[in-house]
C-alpha cells in the first residue's frame, strides 16, 4: 500500500505542475503588455506575462534549493532507522531460535 500512496502521491504532483505550467503559459501569452521591473540597480523591460513566468519559475527554484537540505537529511534519518529496523528484527529472530523449548504439560500436572 505504501508504494502505490507514493506513485499516486507523485502523479498528482506531476498533474498539478503541469497544470501549473500550462496556466502560466495561457497566462504569458494573454498579456503582452510591456512593463519595467526595477531590481536595485537593474532595470528589466519585458511582458507582464513573460515577469509573471519568470517570477513562478525563480520562486519554484528558490523553494526546491531552500528544501533540499531537509529532504536529504529525512532521507538519511529514514534510511538509518530502517537499518536499526533490519538489525533488531535480526536479533528478535535469533532470540526466538534461541529460547528453549518446553515439553507440553500433561493435563494431571496442571494442578
Amino acid at each position: 500500500m505504501g508504494t502505490f500512496y507514493r506513485i499516486f502521491e507523485m502523479s498528482l504532483f506531476l498533474i498539478a505542475a503541469l497544470a501549473v505550467s500550462v496556466l502560466a503559459c495561457i497566462f504569458a501569452l494573454q498579456n503582452p503588455v510591456g512593463v519595467a521591473v526595477t531590481f536595485l540597480s537593474w532595470q528589466i523591460t519585458s511582458s507582464v506575462g513573460l515577469v509573471v513566468v519568470l517570477a513562478l519559475a525563480l520562486g519554484a527554484a528558490l523553494t526546491i534549493i531552500l528544501l533540499a537540505p531537509t529532504l536529504i537529511s529525512n532521507g538519511i534519518k529514514i534510511s538509518m532507522q530502517k537499518k536499526k529496523i533490519n538489525r533488531l528484527e535480526k536479533h528478535i529472530d535469533q532470540m526466538v531460535g534461541a529460547a528453549p523449548v518446553l515439553p507440553p504439560m500433561h493435563p494431571s500436572r496442571m494442578s
